[in-house]
Order: structure tokens, then sequence, then C-alpha cells
């Protein structure tokens, strides 16, 4: 079983996630609204935003549930909300 079937099988189903089809879709960031793409996790906007600055943080490894991440990836994917949460904050400061 090679690596996207066993993340696929984590989360239950056989087809890709949303995220995997957006990585996997070769379109520009800028269509996908991509806006950070690190080794371990992306971030990207909301195509339908509640609220101004909804900004979306994700695991690139497709898991069911966050305790499956590795250590590296819980600490990509936090450092990242940290990073993306002043990112918002700047852009949208007076």
């Amino acid at each position: 079983m090679s690596g996207n079937d066993e993340d696929r099988k984590a989360t239950g189903s056989g087809e890709q996630t949303l995220f995997e089809a957006i990585e996997a879709s070769g379109l520009p960031d800028e269509e996908t609204f991509v806006v950070h793409r690190g080794p371990k996790c992306l971030a990207l906007l909301n195509a339908y935003p509640y609220a101004s600055g909804h900004l979306l943080v994700v695991p690139r490894r497709a898991v069911a549930a966050l305790a499956e991440l590795t250590e590296d990836e819980h600490a990509a994917l936090w450092s990242t909300v940290r990073d993306a949460v002043a990112a918002v904050e700047a852009a949208y400061s007076p």
C-alpha cells in the first residue's frame, strides 16, 4: 500500500481529500487560494469565507485525527497557525 493509500485509509475514504485534490491539481496558488506551502502543511484562504481573514491551515499528510500527526507535523502545524495569525493581523491592522 502506498503512502497515499494509507492516508486515504486513515481518513476513511477511497477518494482524495479536498486538500490533496488542490495540491494535485497543478493549478497556480493564486487560483487555489494557497498562501503558504511548507514541507508539512499548507495555509490557504477559504474560497467562501465566513469572515474577513478566514484562513485554513492543514497538514499535508491526510490523517483522521490531529493526534495521528507526528511530533514534527504537529510542531509545523502550530507554527504555521501562529505565523498565519500574525500575517492576517498585520494585513488587517489600521
